[in-house]
């Protein structure tokens, strides 16, 4: 992936989280954004901007920031998931995306992490050869989806309630992420990082 490559994922990602609320958020941030008050998400753009701008970011000149990864690695989970259709819980296709079915709780900056750990399960199980679909039901926090890789099928539950599941689980929706779920998203970071340096041309 080169910065032309990246450039266009992020338009992706843009249009995902809703370009008018990213537009309205990183105006009224500024250039130089407060961590501790910006939206996550805002703030990896606005210095990943930067950087892409040709603009000298203190820690991106050699290696790439937290920030910079971050925003690297959710956009490509971003541009896999976005075509998966969202289903009721019979398996009926719903007049809904999945973009809309994530974007309230990716424009909060309390839930947003949440949900991009549910997107980035799901994107690492694309990669691997699952077909996906996202459930919508009301009945439940936040959403679920459905996994299909040849005559398996695997299900994955983002709840309060425990669910056995052939894939990993997921923080409850706002709730800290415990230490075993730090080490699943620490492998899932890791194979992603993997899977981006592997498809890496000239920057």
């Amino acid at each position: 992936m080169n910065r032309n490559e990246f450039k266009e994922t992020l338009k992706d990602l843009k249009e995902f989280v809703g370009p008018e609320w990213l537009e309205d958020e990183r105006a009224a941030a500024g250039t130089i954004p407060d961590p501790m008050t910006t939206h996550p998400l805002v703030y990896a753009w606005q210095q990943t901007s930067k950087y892409l701008a040709g603009h000298r970011v203190p820690g991106l000149d050699t290696t790439p920031r937290q920030q910079f990864l971050h925003l690297m690695m959710f956009a490509g989970h971003v541009k896999n998931v976005k075509a998966c259709p969202v289903v009721d819980s019979e398996n009926r296709r719903v007049d809904m995306t999945a973009s809309e079915l994530y974007q309230k709780r990716l424009q909060d900056g309390v839930l947003y992490r949440s949900a991009v750990y549910e997107l980035q399960v799901a994107g690492a199980h694309l990669r691997q050869g699952y077909s996906l679909s996202f459930i919508h039901d009301n009945s439940v926090p936040t959403p679920e989806f459905r996994g299909f890789r040849g005559h398996n099928t695997y299900f994955a539950r983002y709840s309060s309630a425990p669910v056995v599941s052939s894939l990993v689980s997921a923080p409850n929706s706002g709730d800290a992420i415990s230490v075993e779920q730090k080490v699943q998203l620490f492998i899932l970071g890791v194979s992603s990082l993997q899977w981006l340096v592997s498809r890496q041309d000239s920057w």
